[in-house]
């Protein structure tokens, strides 16, 4: 799904629409594995892309934002940057969508009441600027523990 976001609006395939639909040959042209008809119908029978005149596009059409990753969410996301957290999608009840400001919180390990700022650009680039919570209650944590042995430590959490 990400080759296919990532190349169907290149200039080769035409200029007439934005995002087109594509192909098996000319999708061929950049993905170069030999599964490709296997791929195309596990993604159509999973409703992720849809099949009209022989070409292979997303479900919810021309999409209306710029897709930089799918997220897997069964597997690890990949580092949040101030530059693409809000091109970052997921597919939610067979459909592609971008992810939300507060999944990005989330993905950071924020709480659900941690406040975002509320213009969803300056969020995601509050969230592609932060470091993940967890991470540094861990690095602090093994700090203390091992530079101050006088020192009781217990974690709050």
């Amino acid at each position: 799904m990400n080759v296919l976001i990532a190349n169907r609006r290149k200039k080769v395939f035409g200029i007439e629409q934005d995002g087109k639909s594509l192909t098996l040959e000319q999708i061929k042209t950049f993905y170069l594995k030999n599964d490709l008809e296997k791929v195309i119908l596990s993604l159509v029978s999973k409703g992720y892309l849809k099949e009209e005149k022989g070409k292979y596009g997303p479900v919810c059409g021309n999409m209306s934002f710029e897709v930089f990753k799918f997220l897997d969410p069964d597997s690890i996301s990949i580092t949040l940057t101030s530059s693409d957290p809000h091109r970052l999608g997921i597919v939610t009840n067979n459909k592609p969508r971008k992810i939300t400001p507060r999944e990005c919180a989330r993905l950071q390990g924020f709480n659900d009441d941690f406040r975002l700022h509320p213009d969803d650009d300056s969020a995601y680039k509050q969230l592609g600027n932060s470091v993940s919570v967890p991470i540094v209650k861990s690095v602090l944590l093994d700090y203390f523990k091992h530079n101050f042995q006088d020192f009781i430590l217990t974690d709050p959490a």
